[in-house]
């Protein structure tokens, strides 16, 4: 972030700071977002992997103090043979948690495009509309 700043012409500020990532990058997003809701406004994750709530979170800690994103967001597609149902515990422990998100379950989704595409053309769509 400081390289951007830097360097290019740019917004700064958590309205206009979004994150989302697929597979690793959709776990590490939600842990990025978690971690640091003072820097971004706006988290997704397609598909995100295991580990999220093994390794880095417990299922506790998926919420946020007073500080919260605009939007959390999060994919995940019926058909997906790689990360099965990680996606969907991700969303159990938000909602047991009472973590305002948007759980976005793609029928006929897989690991990869049929996900991705969804997910993509729903958070750019909405991000960047708190400010």
């Amino acid at each position: 972030m400081p390289y951007m700043e830097q360097n290019y012409s740019i917004k700064t500020g958590r309205d206009n700071t979004a994150i989302t990532g697929f597979s690793m990058g959709g776990r590490e997003s939600l842990y990025i977002g978690f971690s640091r809701p003072d820097l971004f406004g706006y988290v997704g994750a397609m598909c995100p992997a295991p580990g999220l709530t093994t390794d880095l979170l417990t299922d506790a800690q998926l919420t946020f103090g007073s500080v919260k994103p605009y939007l959390l967001f999060v994919s995940a597609g019926s058909n997906d043979t790689l990360i099965y149902q990680t996606p969907a515990g991700y969303h159990d422990a938000m909602t047991k948690n009472g973590t305002t998100h948007i759980w976005h379950y793609v029928n006929g989704g897989d690991h990869g495009g049929k996900t991705i595409r969804p997910h993509m053309y729903n958070f750019v769509r909405a991000v960047f509309k708190a400010a």
